[in-house]
């Protein structure tokens, strides 16, 4: 629990300086990059002690990559997911639900060209509990609005040119 208490941290610093320096790369590669680069500066200095603890090395490659999943799979699924940018949409009443068909309100993004995928995305938070639909009204849960929020502020954070482009 403390080496990962010392590399999570370590680890979004990282991520947040090279996105500070370079917002052109894509962001998998940042992360990869981050991640590495973390993993072989923690195992050199490990090395460097006189008492080496190959389960404390073993232990902190399984902690990156458990980070490092986590940073591929949530950042990248908040700068490039439909399904997390209708969240933004339908909190900012972009689209709505007329006689049971979605409409689009406002055109903010190519994302919400396609009618088909917008009503699966919307049946799927729908399922999922993070919207409701009620007498031709959409609007977030409880859910919805937290992970509304809490993509918001990872996009804003780490500055997701996705994200920003499509909500």
């Amino acid at each position: 629990v403390l080496v990962l208490l010392l590399l999570l941290p370590e680890s979004f610093l990282g991520f947040y300086l090279v996105r500070l320096l370079s917002q052109s790369s894509l962001i998998l590669e940042q992360i990869m990059l981050v991640s590495g680069t973390i993993i072989m500066i923690n195992l050199f200095l490990l090395m460097k002690e006189k008492k080496k603890s190959y389960e404390i090395m073993a232990i902190v490659v399984l902690i990156m990559a458990v980070i490092t999943q986590f940073g591929a799979s949530v950042v990248l699924n908040i700068d490039r997911s439909r399904s997390v940018f209708i969240l933004s949409w339908v909190h900012n009443h972009e689209i709505d639900i007329s006689q049971g068909n979605v409409r689009v309100v406002k055109f903010t993004s190519s994302e919400m060209e396609n009618l088909d995928a917008l009503k699966l995305r919307i049946n799927e938070q729908v399922q999922r509990g993070l919207m409701k639909v009620e007498s031709d009204r959409i609007f977030l849960s409880v859910s919805g609005k937290l992970i509304l929020y809490v993509s918001q502020r990872i996009a804003s954070i780490f500055q997701l040119g996705g994200w920003e482009q499509n909500t």
